[in-house]
């Protein structure tokens, strides 16, 4: 068993090891924020499918990517929507 004396010591050393708690330095960082939550995960928001002409919705694409603000396209269509849905019938 002369394998058994040799391997025995670097066992030893690593169960030594493993017993004793790792000397780590933690650095205090702050917690990181929550992301904020997606219209995906927002229960006040709902998926639907509608069907665009292509022409349409990558001039509107364009037009909103000039855009200084965040406006998205779900944004625009919702404004949209909610315009029509506000003016008297």
């Amino acid at each position: 068993m002369p394998e058994t004396r040799k391997y025995g010591s670097i066992i030893a050393e690593i169960q030594k090891e493993q017993e004793q708690p790792p000397a780590v330095v933690r650095t205090l960082l702050p917690p990181k924020p929550p992301a904020p939550p997606g219209k995906r995960r927002d229960p006040s928001y709902e998926q639907k499918g509608v069907y665009l002409k292509t022409e349409s919705v990558a001039k509107a694409n364009a037009r909103l990517a000039a855009r200084t603000d965040k406006t998205d396209f779900s944004d625009l269509i919702q404004a949209l929507l909610d315009a029509w849905l506000f003016t008297p019938e």
